[in-house]
């Protein structure tokens, strides 16, 4: 599992500083360490705890307050090792710190391997949104191994999933049919789905139009997320982001009836289902959406499907407007199609 990234860094100049989640520590990061110490000397390993909160000011700072009292120079690597929180901080602190410092990373979940080490964009929440703070620096290296999603619990697992969908939803529609037809195995799935990113980056490394598409269905997730506190994971959000972002695209005039119909069978699908969210309500959502990166003059914008595999691109912006009351419609029709459940193929949007 190791050899790949142990033959890597073996070769790096400098000393070596892992940061890790004390979940992925006990799991994999510990034995990884002493398994690096056997031939490289000067590594480190720095733990902090799991979860989103520490997407904070508090861990970025104690991170950097760490690597100066280790005495961590330019010619140092470090290496995040763990899902996307850990990458999102890592990356942010390797542009920052000594104004950039050369990073690599091991991502230990799907959402990990599909989306957060991939394209640089890295950043930490706010208390008035979500990765308000960040930076645009690609890692050195990624590894991708995907053994480690043997330890995944099925929840975890079904977050990364959201993005696999997500990218088929925006970019590419046999890909999007595959997923439906479930006759794509999981690792064809990590290498489309990064294949996807990749281009999509490739022609907008500053993030100033294309690369916005990568944000379908997270208007609405990021909002969840911080109404929330961020006890609603960002793969549970994102899954009512993309059925809420989805009506939306009809109920403005370019998704078809029959598109909206197969992304709701899809993602009301039993194994890809989530709960109902009935702890917030839409006037708090939209508020927090006003926030959202997107935002022109307090205005939210969504990337909206044109169909299944194309975004509608509003003349480079690739986002447009959404109005109080259309999101109300939108929120409210989901939240009735996920409380009540039923044939998809009779209902009407």
């Amino acid at each position: 599992m190791y050899a790949k990234i142990l033959e890597t860094l073996s070769f790096q100049r400098g000393a070596i500083v892992i940061v890790t989640d004390t979940n992925v520590a006990r799991l994999y990061t510990e034995t990884f360490f002493e398994e690096l110490k056997k031939i490289k000397a000067n590594i480190f390993l720095v733990k902090i705890p799991p979860k989103e909160s520490s997407k904070s000011r508090f861990i970025k700072e104690s991170i950097e307050d760490q690597l100066i009292n280790l005495g961590v120079s330019r010619n140092d690597t470090i290496v995040a090792f763990g899902g996307g929180v850990v990458s999102d901080v890592v990356g942010y602190v390797a542009a920052t710190y000594l104004r950039g410092v050369s990073y690599m990373v091991v991502p230990t979940t799907l959402m990990g391997m599909v989306d957060a080490a991939i394209g640089g964009k890295n950043g930490i929440n706010h208390e008035k949104g979500k990765n308000l703070m960040g930076s645009l620096l690609a890692p050195d290296d990624v590894f991708i191994e995907p053994s480690f999603l043997k330890t995944l619990s099925y929840d975890v697992y079904l977050e990364g999933f959201m993005e696999v969908i997500k990218y088929g939803l925006i970019a590419d529609e046999s890909f999007f049919d595959s997923i439906y037809e479930k006759s794509l195995s999981i690792h064809e799935c990590i290498e489309r789905s990064i294949e996807i990113k990749k281009s999509i980056v490739k022609q907008d490394p500053k993030d100033i139009g294309l690369r916005r598409i990568l944000n379908f269905g997270h208007l609405v997730a990021h909002a969840i997320e911080k109404c929330t506190a961020y006890v609603v994971s960002h793969g549970r959000a994102l899954w009512y982001g993309m059925l809420i972002e989805s009506y939306l695209s009809y109920l403005k005039g370019y998704l078809s009836l029959e598109g909206v119909k197969k992304i709701v069978d899809l993602l009301l699908r039993e194994e890809n289902r989530f709960a109902l969210i009935d702890e917030i309500e839409p006037e708090a959502l939209y508020n927090a959406m006003k926030v959202d990166k997107k935002a022109k003059e307090s205005v939210p914008r969504a990337v909206l499907l044109k169909r299944i595999g194309k975004v509608v691109s509003f003349g480079g912006e690739y986002c447009t407007p959404i109005s109080y009351n259309e999101f109300v419609s939108a929120f409210s029709w989901v939240n009735n199609l996920i409380a009540n459940p039923l044939d998809i193929r009779s209902f009407t949007a």
